[in-house]
């Protein structure tokens, strides 16, 4: 499965062997099969912990979608989508489907959602999967009591 899925290294081929195990003919035109290896495992090993995608918003009683961006871009029709369900509690809603730079749709699923605070007012915010395209944030006075702090705070999907 491509990205934004984990893609495990089978996905690319899986390991490859140099034709009839001689070595590099042209280095200038050829990569030996261990680098060629190396670089797939590595990149099948970043779609386990990469981050999908990110946005900041305003956590106020009307949020606002600050800025945003995941690995399908920002092009039309892949903005998060930030609604209020009650003081201090936010959904996130990333679109289903993408198309990749390939042309190619892609559902979109992730693993665990991540939620920062940012400002120089003290508050704290969480979140948590809702489903595979919705994170669900919790925004807290130092207190403890949910609240909509006005600050900007932003989510990571992994």
């Amino acid at each position: 499965m491509p990205l934004p899925s984990p893609t495990p290294l089978s996905a690319y081929g899986g390991a490859l062997g140099n034709y009839l195990g001689q070595g590099v003919v042209d280095p200038t035109t050829d990569l030996d099969a261990a680098a060629h290896n190396q670089a797939m495992s590595d990149l099948a090993a970043m779609t386990n912990t990469t981050v999908r995608a990110w946005c900041v918003f305003t956590s106020t009683a009307s949020p606002a979608l600050v800025s945003h961006y995941a690995m399908w871009g920002t092009g039309g029709g892949v903005a998060p989508v930030v609604a209020r369900t009650s003081a201090g509690v936010y959904t996130v809603t990333w679109p289903s489907t993408i198309t990749d730079a390939l042309g190619a749709s892609q559902s979109v699923t992730y693993s665990v959602a991540e939620a920062t605070a940012q400002g120089s007012s003290a508050f704290l915010v969480q979140a948590s999967k809702t489903s595979s395209t919705v994170a669900t944030v919790y925004a807290f006075t130092t207190g403890g009591v949910a609240a909509d702090s006005g600050a900007n705070v932003m989510v990571k999907l992994y």
